[in-house]
């Protein structure tokens, strides 16, 4: 009976696997479209963006997309930790995945937040839509779920405004 159980479960994580490939491989072919359907739109309307700007007496940066370009997300990132905890969280930079127990291969994280040299939260900012389900960056996850320590990523490829990093966040850290 135990064989049986055995060759059931197996065949059934098979099929829920094979689902999830195929969702995951949906869901990133609609974000690459969206994001070039967005640099297509983008381009046609950089004039009329232009003239907006130009009449614009200043523009806030918070609402402004970052555009592929990394050091636009860690401001934001570093703006909005400082001023939602300012000195309950210490922001480090540059930790790597093995400090969260994470296996051997597993992408090093952006940023750490921590509370009195607990860590409460890991950040990954990706450069590639497709990065955020490949195994190292699955693993850097997953180390984090093992330690109960919040875990978000950021795609520099979306707009990635100051509200929306505000709210995931928010969503993570709790002290």
């Amino acid at each position: 009976m135990g064989f049986l159980n055995n060759l059931l479960k197996r065949e059934a994580r098979k099929i829920v696997s094979g689902v999830l490939d195929e969702v995951v491989d949906s869901v990133t072919d609609n974000i690459r479209d969206s994001v070039r359907e967005n640099k297509n739109s983008s381009s046609a309307t950089v004039s009329a963006n232009s003239t907006a700007k130009a009449a614009a007496s200043s523009v806030d940066e918070a609402e402004e997309d970052c555009c592929g370009e990394v050091a636009v997300v860690e401001r934001r990132i570093e703006k909005v930790v400082s001023e939602e905890w300012g000195d309950r969280i210490e922001i480090r930079k540059n930790i790597s995945s093995s400090e969260m127990g994470a296996e051997a291969g597993a992408l090093d994280y952006t940023y750490g937040l921590y509370n009195n040299g607990i860590p409460v939260a890991m950040i990954i900012i990706l450069d590639y839509p497709d990065d955020y389900w490949c195994k190292r960056t699955r693993l850097a996850k997953e180390a984090c779920g093992r330690q109960s320590v919040g875990y978000v990523h950021f795609i520099t490829r979306l707009p990635n405004r100051t509200g929306y990093i505000r709210e995931q966040l928010k969503e993570i850290v709790h002290i």
